[in-house]
């Protein structure tokens, strides 16, 4: 669950970044 939930927190990271 913990992998999950880290990738998932670093994908939506990413696209904020690349959104902004």
């Amino acid at each position: 669950v913990f992998p999950a939930i880290a990738m998932a927190s670093l994908f939506l990271h990413v696209q904020k970044n690349k959104i902004v």
